[in-house]
């Protein structure tokens, strides 16, 4: 923040150009493109979001009772597939009853993409209510994906059919 400051108190300056560092106006852009990007990270919401096992970050999801944030909790072996264990923040005031998606899951390769053919998708419903203003952990069955070849979860095209408001 005190580069910040001292780079906005310098607005209106030019440093010269030299080899003793950039200008005062590169680095205002370049703090101006930081905070852009972090914004972009933090509030960034989408229609579709990837989550990756190992990483424990959230990310946002719109959908039509409002945002909701995902991330994996755990991963654990379940048959020939795995289990996960997600949170889901409800950041809407209604308590969302059911929530439908479509998923796509399965290996990534060195450079983090999903690995096709060889994925798995389907339609995922999660029937236990997601309380507003809080995060509710749901574990989900995903198939024929084991935790050692599981690199990435896609949700896509949310779906609220049930959701209720609490009345005074």
């Amino acid at each position: 923040m005190i580069v910040f400051g001292l780079a906005l108190s310098g607005c209106n300056q030019q440093a010269p150009d030299s080899a003793a560092g950039p200008s005062v106006a590169s680095l205002q852009k370049e703090i101006n493109d930081l905070r852009g990007d972090l914004i972009q990270r933090t509030m960034r919401t989408d229609k579709a979001i990837e989550l990756t096992p190992t990483e424990k970050e959230f990310q946002f999801l719109d959908t039509p009772a409002g945002k909701m944030a995902f991330s994996v909790e755990s991963i654990a072996a379940q048959g020939d597939g795995s289990e996960l264990t997600l949170n889901v923040g409800n950041l809407s005031a209604a308590t969302v009853n059911t929530l439908k998606f479509e998923a796509e899951w399965g290996a990534v390769d060195a450079n983090g993409f999903m690995i096709r053919p060889g994925s798995r998708t389907g339609q995922k419903t999660i029937s236990k209510p997601l309380l507003p203003g809080t995060w509710n952990t749901v574990k989900m069955s995903f198939a024929g994906i084991p935790p050692s070849g599981f690199g990435r979860l896609s949700i896509e095209n949310p779906e609220v059919p049930n959701l209720s408001m609490h009345t005074n």
